[in-house]
């Protein structure tokens, strides 16, 4: 497990800030276990805080009137969320669910704006870090409107393999339990359609998998649907 400290240090939205700023955020967060499926919050609720995740992961969705859920996406150690209605003010657009296992360190949304405001010069990589992640979600739309089942399903995928992957690894296994199902979800499409080209590529030898664990054998094959699909040479990341 991370320890929280580091966890702050070497983020993207802290790791530009001074130690002593840094140690100043460790001191005003608290640390919250969660033992089973929990909701952190949910769609609506008021702003609270800001969150890291220390052990596990937490899935994100948006549900209709009628209780239909869409799965967004999942985050995992190492990771920060919350920061759009911490900065706006505004209710939670998503909601947010940790799996059992999950540990997370929590930052009052008051210590945030209290710290910021005393430290001007912190502004700049809170907003690089919003765009960041303005361009992560304008890459999914994008995505949705252009590419097929099988090219979101390989850039979903790469998605943890960037998370989990040391440099220049062709093998990674994505330590995290992922079913067909919430691949799908995650991509907007049928299980049944993820699970025939799951099924494919596992027998042109590029991943397998077992009860939800998923082994990239082969990330270079992977990367090439992606490049093909988006007229690439080399694939150049999600965000840009």
């Amino acid at each position: 497990m991370l320890k929280s400290r580091e966890l702050i240090q070497e983020s993207d939205i802290f790791s530009k800030m001074p130690l002593s700023v840094v140690d100043e955020i460790w001191s005003s967060s608290r640390i919250r276990n969660f033992s089973k499926t929990t909701i952190i919050y949910s769609k609506g609720d008021d702003v609270d805080g800001l969150y890291g995740i220390l052990e596990g992961a937490v899935r994100f969705s948006s549900s209709d009137p009628d209780g239909r859920e869409v799965m967004l996406g999942i985050m995992q150690s190492g990771q920060w969320f919350g920061e759009i209605s911490m900065i706006d003010g505004g209710p939670r657009p998503t909601n947010a669910i940790a799996r059992p296992g999950t540990t997370v360190i929590y930052l009052a949304r008051s210590d945030f704006w209290r710290i910021l405001k005393a430290n001007p010069d912190l502004y700049q990589p809170v907003v690089q870090f919003l765009c960041e992640h303005i361009r992560f979600t304008f890459s999914f739309a994008n995505d949705a409107a252009f590419l097929g089942v099988k090219e979101r399903l390989a850039k979903q995928l790469f998605v943890f393999v960037d998370h989990y992957a040391r440099a220049e690894e062709t093998k990674v296994e994505i330590d995290q339990k992922l079913t067909q199902e919430e691949l799908g979800r995650m991509i907007g499409a049928s299980r049944e359609s993820v699970s025939q080209h799951m099924n494919e590529w596992r027998r042109d030898k590029i991943l397998t998998f077992k009860y939800g664990r998923i082994t990239v054998l082969d990330t270079k094959k992977l990367r090439k649907i992606i490049n093909v699909a988006q007229g690439y040479e080399e694939h150049k990341g999600f965000s840009e």
